[in-house]
């Protein structure tokens, strides 16, 4: 199960840095020489990823607080549920200023990383939570760094461009931590 559900983070962090799962407004190009420009997000397409982003590392850290062995992996997800809450609370602000809707479900690909973290064995939990936060902040911060780039909102880009070196700092963070042994 263990290899099951790092192999499944190690493909999810490949997919999410060229793919990322967003909504069919997202576009990437491809120039003639063959190498990939960075991604173009739309705000509709950027606030879809970030709420469904948002929840799953929240959710999953609430399963961490519960299940994790670490007690560093513990507050490591603290730290996750204070931070992700508060920066919900931000992009809620910002989306509203834009007269956006963010959909509250989780986008399909964050969904089944909640259901594979539900299934990890007490044993191979804190790996696959390190794992799956790995995987999170790897697209989050792709994410981040597309849109405040080129924000197609003011306040959308405004907050894209406040809470990336946080997710930056989150994924150095998750980076260090040790399944406890």
């Amino acid at each position: 199960m263990k290899n099951k559900l790092l192999t499944l983070a190690a493909m999810t962090v490949l997919a999410g840095v060229t793919a990322v799962s967003l909504p069919a407004s997202a576009q990437t190009t491809a120039p003639a020489n063959g190498t990939e420009e960075a991604m173009k997000l739309d705000k509709n397409s950027f606030a879809s990823a970030v709420a469904s982003s948002n929840q799953l590392e929240i959710v999953t850290s609430q399963m961490a607080l519960k299940r994790a062995s670490s007690s560093e992996v513990k507050s490591f997800a603290q730290q996750m549920i204070d931070d992700h809450t508060k920066a919900g609370e931000e992009f809620a602000a910002a989306v509203k200023q834009e007269g956006l809707s963010a959909p509250e479900a989780l986008m399909p690909k964050h969904q089944s990383m909640v259901q594979e973290l539900e299934g990890a064995s007490d044993a191979d939990f804190d790996s696959a939570y390190i794992a799956l936060q790995t995987a999170a902040h790897t697209e989050a911060v792709s994410i981040f760094r597309a849109y405040s780039d080129q924000p197609d909102s003011e306040a959308l880009g405004a907050f894209a461009k406040k809470t990336l070196p946080t997710l930056e700092k989150h994924l150095e963070h998750v980076k260090t931590l040790k399944p406890q042994q």
